[in-house]
């Protein structure tokens, strides 16, 4: 027997903003072995990583200033050692000064370069090492937090399609979806990014324009023309980034593998729902924020100002920003399959057709209840025609 709380998803009343918020949390609650499983495992891979990337940095820097150290030593007495020498002869020397400070100031006596070499080198590439770790850092977060992406999406559709998911199964399908939601992000954000300088370019060129023409008289329309253009940039990356919310989903639920592809399924579905989404995200993200704050406030005053209170309030932080940013990965997919069934008909049937199709590509489906009944023998899903649910 179906759920009644998940067939209740697939009627055509109940999304508003509060309805939707229920569903997030009707998500986590139901299957929150999953949902802190996930959360856990995202959480823990995120420490690891930053504690291994603070160890190397940490290492690499004692390094640095050992070797820095060393070799300002060395720079030191070699100073020292060409002014006793210069003392030495200026109390034997007969001549005038001047022959005195040109035979020193040619750097034949004192040459820095023969404090050590070695050491040049070696502060070079550390220097070069640090920078690519800090490279590889960001592309390693960028990648993680992009697989539990999809993970928590393919969460979201299998509790919604009536299916039982597991955190293999989440992992596997965000793993695989890994690529497609980078290239996904980066074609969004450079195309922004892109019309951003564009119009900025624009903007310039005509508050310039009207300066050149209207000389000081056109300063203040200048600056107020610029100033309407920087909020109408600013409404219109807030409609983008509403309309692009379906991205993601569409791309680990309908299988899209061109991000072109995800950004017209997504904005044909969310353009004409701009403001329900825009206040719903508003408001969750506002919530978030203030309990965010609250809580880092709470753990900084309790931990103290010493190092190690400091060290167990970043790995708290990082646990925290874990956590919210799980919520976020779980508020995206129910918005989108919201509105696929407010606005496209979708059916559990047509959403567990379309999450099926993973069979083929090797990825093991949560069971549905058809087959988790007492004495079902599941047969292979490519050869059995009765329906799914």
């Amino acid at each position: 027997m179906t759920d009644p709380s998940v067939s209740s998803f697939f009627s055509h009343s109940g999304h508003g903003m509060c309805s939707i918020y229920q569903k997030v949390f009707h998500v986590v609650f139901k299957e929150w072995q999953v949902f802190f499983g996930l959360f856990f495992i995202q959480s823990g891979v995120l420490v690891l990583f930053f504690l291994t990337f603070l160890a190397i940095f940490a290492g690499a820097f004692g390094l640095s200033s050992l070797l820095s150290v060393f070799n300002g030593r060395r720079l030191v007495e070699d100073a020292m050692e060409a002014g006793h020498r210069m003392l030495t002869d200026y109390e034997s020397y007969t001549r005038s000064n001047d022959d005195l400070f040109m035979k020193y100031s040619d750097g034949d006596d004192f040459n820095s370069s023969s404090a050590s070499p070695i050491v040049g080198r070696l502060l070079a590439v550390l220097s070069i090492g640090a920078i690519c770790l800090t490279i590889f850092f960001i592309l390693g977060c960028t990648v993680l937090t992009a697989s539990f992406r999809g993970a928590f999406i393919r969460l979201v559709a299998d509790v919604i399609a009536g299916q039982k998911p597991t955190v293999r199964n989440s992992l596997k399908t965000g793993w695989k979806s890994t690529w497609k939601i980078i290239c996904f992000d980066m074609t969004l954000h450079f195309g922004l990014s892109f019309g951003l300088l564009l119009v900025y370019l624009v903007v310039l060129l005509l508050s310039s324009l009207l300066v050149a023409v209207l000389g000081q008289a056109g300063a203040v329309p200048a600056v107020l023309f610029a100033l309407v253009c920087e909020i109408g940039a600013i409404v219109l990356i807030i409609i983008i980034t509403c309309g692009m919310i379906g991205g993601l989903p569409a791309i680990v639920v309908q299988g899209h593998e061109v991000p072109t592809e995800a950004i017209k399924s997504s904005w044909e579905l969310c353009k004409g729902n701009i403001c329900d989404i825009f206040c719903t995200c508003f408001c969750f993200y506002l919530v978030e924020t203030i309990v965010k704050t609250i809580l880092n406030i709470v753990v900084r005053i309790l931990v103290g100002d010493s190092g190690a209170g400091m060290f167990v309030f970043v790995i708290f932080s990082l646990i925290l920003i874990s956590f919210l940013y799980s919520l976020n990965s779980i508020l995206a997919p129910v918005i989108y399959l919201s509105l696929r069934v407010q606005n496209n008909g979708l059916t559990m049937s047509a959403l567990q057709q379309e999450l099926n199709v993973d069979v083929m590509n090797g990825i093991e489906l949560g069971r549905t209840e058809e087959y988790s009944r007492p004495g079902f023998e599941k047969s292979d899903p490519l050869e059995d025609d009765s329906p799914l649910v």
